[in-house]
């Protein structure tokens, strides 16, 4: 069981709690065993860093390409396109 504290610093505050369950990217299964006994999300105070944006489900473009080879290469085609076709100046 974790625990949910909602302490924010003086400068600044979030309307938001978000709760982070981490996975390598190499490994089948979730980052939980890493974490501390009984603990099962990570929140911000446990995050070294600021995060600058927050996009979710990007990753699912890579695996569509991977696992749809053709969705790739047409869209290596389409972008191959735009740069021929593109104007200089």
């Amino acid at each position: 069981e974790t625990s949910s504290s909602s302490s924010s610093s003086s400068s600044e505050s979030s309307l938001f709690k978000h709760e982070m369950l981490t996975k390598g990217d190499n490994n089948y299964m979730d980052d939980i065993g890493l974490y501390a006994p009984g603990q099962k999300w990570l929140n911000e105070k446990h995050v070294m860093g600021r995060t600058v944006g927050y996009l979710p489900h990007v990753g699912k473009a890579t695996i569509l390409m991977n696992d749809h080879p053709m969705i790739k290469y047409a869209l290596i085609f389409i972008l191959g396109l735009l740069v021929i076709s593109g104007k200089e100046g």
